[in-house]
């Protein structure tokens, strides 16, 4: 489907699968960025070193994409033109298309004080972006949806394959694991966790898989439209704590007014 420019497409609360593969990031395996056209490399040049993938994103239409809003908020940050993203490639830092970005406008209640809540901002580029069969926005899910607890959700992006020394995967990874119960979640942590956020997981599991250093701002996926930002957690492949993501129906509404503004 083309959408016109500023156009959003939400989902309700309940949406066909869309052939998502379930697969086992840190314990990811190799996807196909057909699966994932909505899904977009974020790249960085502070140094004037050359570009290199630095966190993920999710196209919504043909202008604007979703990402963490703390990718933009370190001291080291020098504005929009030291970013772009990179769309239609399953490598990291090469094929498909690169799009230089107008403006970023960050959630107005995020702060990184506050553990990352409200962790995402909408992103414009300065031209429009050309679908195709391997680049097309994200259906996103709208209003109080809330995932059941223990459904499979899966997240996709070139971030480091395990913690520690591990390099960045060259290839895109997916990964399916497991919606938290809120209270166990916040529980575990003691700190940090809000209602705005979505905690997925394999806890206390022997397999140690997570999203890891890299993948923020990549999508979760609940039933191919997208759920939540990858935002933070404990380190990466650690099974006593989740993985911490910003939930979109929280913010949807702030992103659809910012994405069709003029």
């Amino acid at each position: 489907m083309a959408f016109a420019t500023g156009a959003v497409l939400l989902l309700a609360a309940t949406v066909a699968a869309a052939g998502i593969p379930a697969s086992r990031i840190s314990g990811g395996v190799n996807a196909d960025i057909s699966d994932y056209p909505f899904v977009v490399q974020l790249e960085r040049d502070n140094t004037g070193s050359g570009w290199s993938q630095t966190g993920g994103g999710v196209l919504i239409n043909n202008l604007n994409f979703i990402t963490a809003a703390h990718k933009f908020t370190d001291a080291s940050f020098k504005g929009p033109n030291s970013f772009r993203i990179r769309a239609g490639s399953n490598k990291r830092n090469s094929g498909g298309t690169t799009y230089s970005i107008r403006t970023i406008t960050i959630h107005p209640e995020f702060a990184e004080e506050a553990e990352r809540d409200a962790d995402i901002a909408v992103v414009r580029l300065t031209r429009a972006v050309e679908f195709t069969d391997l680049v097309s926005p994200a259906a996103l899910y709208g209003g109080s949806y809330e995932v059941p607890e223990g459904s499979e959700v899966t997240v996709v992006g070139w971030g480091k394959t395990g913690p520690l020394d591990a390099k960045p995967s060259e290839l895109l990874q997916e990964l399916t694991l497991h919606t938290i119960n809120y209270d166990e979640c916040a529980a575990r942590y003691g700190f940090g966790v809000t209602p705005n956020m979505i905690c997925y997981g394999n806890l206390d599991s022997d397999e140690r898989d997570s999203p890891c250093f890299g993948d923020a701002g990549g999508p979760v996926i609940y039933n191919g439209g997208v759920i939540g930002l990858i935002s933070w957690g404990q380190s990466c492949a650690n099974s006593y704590f989740a993985s911490v993501g910003t939930s979109v129906p929280a913010y949807v509404d702030w992103v659809v007014d910012v994405a069709i503004a003029p």
